[in-house]
């Protein structure tokens, strides 16, 4: 196929380019010391128009967290 070559390689979410990363956490690690540590990657490796979102457990927790805070207003 003489377009293969000129096939972005990359998913799209929200019209942007996309990865997505799959992990289980070690024995012991906490979902928001693991979720720390890959923001922090996110901040010292990507370009700072790079976004991430956190899906599954993390995404729970995130919503979690965001219910206590209004919670406590």
């Amino acid at each position: 196929n003489p377009w293969e070559r000129f096939t972005d390689p990359f998913r799209r979410y929200n019209r942007l380019r996309a990865i997505t990363l799959t992990a289980n956490l070690a024995e012991g690690t906490a979902m928001g010391e693991a979720m720390q540590v890959v923001q922090q990657a996110v901040n010292e490796r990507l370009p700072p128009e790079a976004q991430i979102s956190f899906e599954g457990a993390a995404r729970q927790q995130i919503e979690a967290a965001d219910s206590i805070f209004f919670a406590l207003i």
